[in-house]
């Protein structure tokens, strides 16, 4: 009796020692994920930028050429909008926050249509797991600017993108004026959108 109590004691004693040691490597690696996260946004910081990403603010933005999802024409590109404000929307149907904040943008297009600015929805159609995925979002959802498809990555890759959704803003002369990685409310959009107008502006 008395060994069979031991026996119960010793292996309480252990488990207790695993949920430890199990408790102990979960916070080891969430610092280490936390020091990882800080390290790329102190890197991002160093580079130039604002932390988001690792293209840097003002320099000029990379061209590129794209298929246009039911546009008048088969292909768009950021260079055609030269001498207007642009805002790319880089998203994804497979990223909640990129569907979250879609409804801002066409709110904002409807109110600003009218003004100097264009915006272009880039699907990141690389990281779908197929084009079919991406025409059932859009025959869903009623989004009223350009849908391009970056099909080969180029975007993805030339922009240096590490987390969707991510939105450049993009001034008349075709510099990169601002970025921001996440989630993008209405009033946040109307403010950087603003904020960017003044300031070209301004010089």
């Amino acid at each position: 009796m008395k060994a069979k109590r031991l026996t119960t004691i010793l292996l309480f004693i252990a488990a207790l020692g695993l949920g430890a040691f199990v408790i102990y490597e979960n916070q080891s690696q969430q610092n280490q994920n936390e020091r990882q996260i800080q390290e790329y946004l102190n890197e991002g910081t160093e580079q130039g930028g604002n932390g988001t990403t690792s293209i840097q603010l003002g320099v000029e933005a990379p061209d590129f050429s794209l298929p246009v999802y039911e546009g008048e024409a088969d292909m768009m590109s950021l260079s055609q909008h030269r001498g207007d404000f642009v805002i790319i929307n880089l998203w994804a149907s497979w990223c909640k926050p990129c569907t979250d904040e879609i409804p801002h943008f066409i709110q904002f297009y409807e109110e600003y249509e009218e003004d100097n600015v264009e915006i272009l929805g880039v699907n990141m159609t690389s990281t779908e797991s197929n084009h079919e995925v991406i025409y059932r979002f859009l025959e869903d959802f009623p989004i009223n600017y350009p849908v391009l498809l970056d099909e080969d990555g180029q975007v993805y890759d030339d922009y240096r993108v590490y987390g969707l959704p991510m939105t450049f803003f993009i001034d008349p002369d075709g510099y990169i004026a601002n970025s921001v990685m996440g989630y993008v409310s209405y009033d946040r959009l109307v403010s950087m959108y603003d904020s960017v107008v003044e300031e070209y502006e301004g010089r």
